[in-house]
C-alpha cells in the first residue's frame, strides 16, 4: 500500500473548478445570468471526471462563444481539464488566457492558482513560488489559505529553502489541524527537517513486503533503508534510497531507480 502516490496531492486538488462553475447560472453585476448550454455541458463532463471530453466541449465553446463574460470561465475550465490530464503546458497557457479574460476576482484567483499549480507540476519551482505569494497577497479569501500556504511551502522546499518551508508547513499543520493539507504538511515536515532530498520506492503496512522491496533495492546496487511512517492512521514502512543535496540530483537519481524497475516518489 502506498502512503503517497506520485503527484497524488496535486492530482487530488489540481485546480478545482469551484462549485459556482457548475451551477446553472452565474452572477453578473448582481443579476443572475444564464450560462451558455455548451459551457454547462463542458462543466458537467469535467465534474464527472471525463476530462478528454471536457477539453473537446470547452474548445467548442471557446470557438463559438460571443459572450465575453464567460470567456474566462471557458479557459479556466479547459485549463483544469488539461491539468487533470497531465498536459501542464497547455493548462498553464489556458489559465494565463483565463486570467486575462476574466472579469471578476474569483475567476482571476482560480486562473492564477491554476498557473501556479501548472508550473509547479513542470518543476519550475521559482515561478511557482512567486505565483503562490501573489495569491496570498492578492486573493485572500478566494482560494483556500491552507492549500496555498502548503503549496508555497513545498515550492520553497524543492528549492532547498528549508527554514521558511518548515515554518509554512508548520503553520498549515497548526492552524488547520483537521484539514486535508494539514495531513500532507505533517507528512512532509520530517523530510524538510532533514534538509536533504531522497527517493521513496514504496510504502507498506506489511513489514515483510517492505523488507522484500528493500532487499530487491540492495540486490540491484542501490542503498536503502526503512523509515517508519503513518499510512492513513496505520503504522507503516517506507522504503527510501539516496541522500541528495538538490532537486536536480534527486531527479537524476530517481531516473536511475525507475530504469531499474522501481516506482519513484521524490521527497520532500
Amino acid at each position: 500500500m502506498n502512503a503517497i502516490t506520485p503527484g497524488r496531492f496535486f492530482a487530488m486538488a489540481g485546480v478545482v473548478v469551484l462549485a459556482s462553475l457548475a451551477s446553472a447560472c452565474a452572477q453578473q453585476n448582481g443579476y443572475q445570468v444564464e450560462r451558455p448550454a455548451m459551457l454547462q455541458s463542458a462543466s458537467t463532463y469535467a465534474l464527472a471526471g471525463n476530462y478528454d471530453q471536457a477539453v473537446i466541449a470547452y474548445t467548442d465553446f471557446l470557438g463559438t462563444n460571443t459572450r465575453n463574460e464567460f470567456t474566462g470561465e471557458g479557459y479556466v475550465g479547459r485549463g483544469n481539464a488539461y491539468y487533470k490530464l497531465g498536459s501542464y503546458e497547455l493548462a498553464e497557457s489556458d489559465f494565463r488566457s483565463g486570467l486575462s479574460a476574466a472579469s471578476d476576482r474569483t475567476m482571476k484567483a482560480q486562473a492564477t492558482m491554476g498557473m501556479a499549480n501548472s508550473v509547479f507540476a513542470m518543476e519550475k519551482f521559482d515561478p511557482a513560488e512567486k505565483l503562490y505569494r501573489q495569491i496570498l497577497r492578492t486573493y485572500q479569501g478566494l482560494v483556500p489559505q491552507d492549500e496555498v500556504t502548503y503549496r508555497l511551502g513545498m515550492s520553497l522546499a524543492r528549492q532547498g529553502k528549508w527554514d521558511e518551508s518548515l515554518q509554512l508547513l508548520g503553520e498549515v499543520a497548526g492552524n488547520y489541524p483537521s484539514g486535508e493539507y494539514a495531513k500532507y504538511a505533517r507528512a512532509k515536515m520530517q523530510s524538510v527537517k532533514n534538509r536533504f532530498f531522497t527517493v521513496q520506492v514504496g510504502a507498506y503496512t506489511s513489514k515483510s513486503v517492505a523488507d522484500k522491496t528493500l532487499a530487491d533495492l540492495k540486490a540491484k546496487g542501490f542503498a536503502g533503508k526503512l523509515d517508519p511512517i503513518d499510512i492513513d492512521g496505520v503504522a507503516g514502512y517506507a522504503v527510501r534510497s539516496g541522500v541528495m543535496a538538490s532537486w536536480r540530483d534527486v531527479s537524476d537519481y530517481a531516473s536511475k531507480l525507475k530504469d531499474a524497475g522501481f516506482s519513484t516518489y521524490k521527497l520532500p
